[in-house]
């Protein structure tokens, strides 16, 4: 264990003249002690001030420039040459010398000013004062006094009042203490250092003991054990330096996630961009919509007409078959026939046109064509979403790494969060675009399955044009040939009666040829609403991909500014393991420095009084100052001079008897 030994002044015992002499001379002056008696008025002005020199006795020479010298001990004469005093007295007896001195500088200036209700008072005009008091105490270097007593010796300043007048008494910086009925207030003011403070008291007939203040260089051996200290700030030096290791490992992750930070900026900016251009091409699948919607209700239109034809055509048919089975024939009705033949062939003519148009129009191929012409390429947009699967599935990879670091670091609770809930509307994304290459396909297989069906019915309308054109020519020759020759009327009868039939199936034909017009119509009225509702989705997705962007740019720059402070918080921390590496020395270094303030500035003592004086073993300074007296109603008889003996008149000499 390491032990600090310092000396620290003590408290002082006023008007204490017993010392122990050391040292030697260092010249003809003799060895003394000084003893400094100061008598100030109540405000700390010094009035008068005398030093007694104490001699172990002999032959003495002692030097001073006094305006009175006085032996307090013997008898034996003092002479005076100047500042040059010697005397001879009895060996081993130790004599008192008395120096008063005119124009002293001391090296304290004491100041006590007076106030009452906050107005300064004279110190005369205190005494049986009544109200509320403060005393402003202050003591300050005096530059003028010659010597090191300043920075070297210590004060102590007592204070006594009475608390017959005094209640409510206030020092925020004293020591207070009863004293039979008094309260005393004591302060230590340390070499080199001055004191600025007040007491405060409600007083009633105030009156005041005078103030004691006392200096001297005394000593105390004391231990200063700094061993725990030590320990404590080896323990912190111990933390520095795991700080600073700390602060390094997080500025290198804070900097890892501003790394990925800007990836998935990145990556979010491409989402954004293709989500832009898969809604443009859903508002062009729109249009495109729009567009087979008009054409279904042009082709179901048209079959009203077709099932109309075939209806009459099946009527005039079955009225045919009836004169004939009745054995008449009527030229009118035969052109009526032809007429109306002609008619069917013209509208089975445009619903093979019409089956024709929408064979071309319906199919996979097809609506990828009308929605590259509205600028939506359907490969391009499945093979995009696939893409951005992909690169979504690996920013996905990318966030999870991220998250799992910055995840063991504490204080990042909030970005671990922002990131989990990025990876989520990521994952949701990508079921979305997942959603839409599955919509694409399903798109593709009905289609073909509608593709295939509107096949079949042009193969049944082109052979029905086919035997139709057979048929209209077969009625037209027979029109001719009843009308130029009488006509065996069994096989006209048989041919009518087959026509009546196929009349009758074309009748049916076209009934299931139009109810599968207007079922394709609804299929693809459901189709189109499923491609706007994923035309919503795709804004949807705009808007989030969007939302996602600029959520990722805040990540971006709140990681960015968590690495820029990791790496001043990285510099600051090792400026602090710099700085505080030799910290144990410079705690030593200040426990020194601090218990030496106590001591005051080292160096040999000098004397107050002259400086041929080279052999001083002690130095003390007695000050009082002035009371301020109790009010009196009468004045007191002046009591008869009474005999003193020496140390009564040396006590009252300063006037402490």
């Amino acid at each position: 264990m390491k032990k600090i030994i310092k000396k620290i002044p003590v408290l002082f015992l006023a008007a204490v003249l017993l010392f122990t002499t050391t040292g030697s001379a260092l010249s003809d002056a003799s060895s003394k002690q000084e003893v400094v008696y100061v008598v100030s008025d109540a405000s700390g002005g010094v009035e008068s001030v005398n030093v007694v020199n104490i001699f172990d006795g002999g032959e003495i020479v002692d030097y001073g420039d006094y305006t009175a010298v006085k032996n307090l001990t013997t008898t034996d004469p003092v002479s005076v040459d100047g500042d040059r005093i010697t005397v001879s007295t009895e060996t081993g007896r130790q004599i008192y010398i008395q120096g008063t001195m005119d124009d002293a500088e001391l090296p304290w200036d004491i100041s006590l000013t007076y106030y009452l209700d906050g107005v300064e008072t004279d110190p005369e005009d205190m005494s049986g004062a009544e109200g509320r008091m403060e005393i402003h105490f202050r003591v300050s270097e005096n530059t003028k006094c010659k010597g090191n007593f300043y920075n070297k010796f210590a004060l102590q300043a007592d204070f006594t009042l009475s608390t017959l007048c005094c209640e409510n008494i206030e020092a925020p910086e004293g020591t207070l203490a009863n004293v039979g009925s008094d309260k005393q207030i004591s302060y230590i003011i340390l070499p080199g250092q001055g004191i600025d403070t007040l007491i405060s008291a409600d007083v009633k007939d105030f009156h005041m003991d005078a103030v004691n203040i006392n200096g001297i260089e005394l000593n105390l051996d004391i231990e200063v054990d700094d061993e725990d200290l030590m320990d404590q700030v080896r323990q912190l030096q111990d933390a520095i330096s795991q700080l600073d290791e700390g602060t390094g490992q997080l500025a290198e992750g804070a900097e890892t996630l501003s790394d990925g930070a800007s990836a998935f900026s990145s990556g979010l900016d491409a989402l954004v961009s293709g989500a832009i251009q898969l809604d443009d091409g859903f508002s062009g699948v729109d249009a495109g919509l729009t567009a087979m919607e008009e054409g279904f209700a042009a082709l179901t239109a048209q079959s009203s007409a077709l099932t109309g034809g075939t209806s009459s055509l099946a009527s005039a048919m079955r009225e045919l078959q009836s004169q004939i089975n009745a054995f008449r024939v009527d030229t009118d009705r035969l052109e009526e026939l032809v007429s109306a033949s002609g008619e069917i062939k013209s509208g089975i003519d445009q619903l093979a046109d019409a089956v024709s148009q929408l064979q071309q129009s319906v199919g996979f191929d097809q609506y990828k064509s009308t929605m590259s012409q509205y600028g939506l390429d359907i490969d391009t947009l499945t093979n995009g979403n696939t893409q951005a699967i992909d690169e979504l599935n690996s920013e996905i990879a990318d966030l999870q790494t991220t998250l799992d670091v910055i995840s063991r670091i504490p204080g990042t609770e909030s970005q671990a969060a922002e990131l989990e809930a990025q990876i989520e509307s990521l994952q949701s994304i990508v079921v979305l675009l997942t959603g839409n290459n599955a919509a694409i396909s399903g798109m593709d297989a009905y289609l073909q399955g509608v593709s295939e069906g509107i096949g079949q019915i042009y193969d049944g309308v082109i052979q029905l044009q086919t035997g139709y054109i057979e048929f209209n020519s077969a009625v037209g020759e027979l029109a001719d040939t009843l009308t130029g020759m009488v006509y065996s009327l069994s096989q006209l009868a048989d041919a009518v009666n087959q026509l009546a039939e196929a009349c009758t199936s074309l009748d049916e034909g076209a009934e299931a040829y139009t109810d599968g017009v207007a079922e394709l119509a609804a299929g693809f009225d459901v189709l189109s609403d499923g491609i706007r509702t994923l035309a919503d989705g795709s804004g949807e997705l705009l808007d989030g991909a969007e939302e996602l962007s600029d959520g990722g740019k805040e990540l971006y720059d709140g990681a960015s500014g968590l690495s820029s402070g990791t790496e001043t918080l990285d510099s600051s921390v090792d400026q602090l393991y710099g700085e505080t590496s030799d910290i144990d020395t410079r705690v030593e270094d200040e426990i020194d420095a601090m218990v030496d303030s106590f001591t005051g500035e080292k160096g040999e003592l000098t004397s107050f009084v002259s400086d041929k004086d080279t052999d001083v073993t002690s130095v003390q300074f007695v000050i009082k100052t002035a009371g301020i007296e109790q009010k009196q109603e009468e004045e007191e008889p002046e009591p008869e001079e009474e005999q003193l003996n020496f140390w009564q008149k040396l006590l009252r000499l300063f006037g402490l008897y």
